[in-house]
């Protein structure tokens, strides 16, 4: 009896062992696939910020290497800061679709823009259900006569339900003249703080 007792112990002891170990690797797969997909993530957004031409992202804040008019800087910077709360703040597709409409018309762009036609378009956000505007960054590229040339990174928030990473940047390309109207937005997408 005492034999059996070992031997049913000595069972018991080799089935948990067996269990931890499928447990363990599991997650262990689990961790190494997440993992697999952020290093996939880094890449793509890699690729995408080595296609915006050399020289555009070099920092944010004060551009203390071209000769700007600091009102101006400030009024631009103040007129994409209200277009991206626009642009970035919805719950559904129903007032996404709203904001889509009353940016389009509030700031005269052109629906042909990359940002709308790729980004923003008819059909929703990159795929994203909601979205809360949080900040942006401004770096001043340029200046063309009255025309300055702008990178700014935008943060929000999303809760769609789809990603891990509820924080997320995106970045665009733009254009403001002296007559504040902007031109040849472009988006460059993003997951999670970069």
């Amino acid at each position: 009896m005492k034999k059996i007792i070992d031997y049913l112990f000595v069972i018991v002891c080799a089935a948990i062992l067996a269990v931890s170990y499928l447990l363990y690797n599991n997650h262990k797969t689990s961790v190494d696939s997440e993992l697999q997909r952020q290093q996939n993530d880094i890449a793509n957004i890699e690729t995408q910020l080595d296609a915006i031409p050399v020289g555009y992202v070099d920092g944010f804040g004060d551009s203390d290497t071209i000769n700007t008019n600091n009102n101006r800087l400030i009024n631009d910077t103040n007129l994409m800061n209200q277009m991206w709360q626009v642009a970035f703040n919805f719950i559904d597709l129903q007032s996404y679709g709203q904001q889509r409409e009353s940016l389009i018309s509030t700031y005269a762009l052109d629906s042909s823009y990359q940002f709308l036609s790729e980004g923003m378009m008819e059909t929703g956000f990159n795929g994203l259900t909601n979205m809360q505007y949080l900040k942006q960054d401004v770096q001043l590229l340029s200046i063309s006569q009255d025309v300055y040339h702008y990178f700014v990174r935008i943060g929000y928030y999303t809760n769609d339900g789809q990603s891990s990473t509820a924080y997320r940047y995106c970045y665009v390309l733009c254009n403001i003249n002296a007559d504040k109207q902007i031109t040849n937005l472009k988006l460059y997408t993003s997951k999670g703080w970069q």
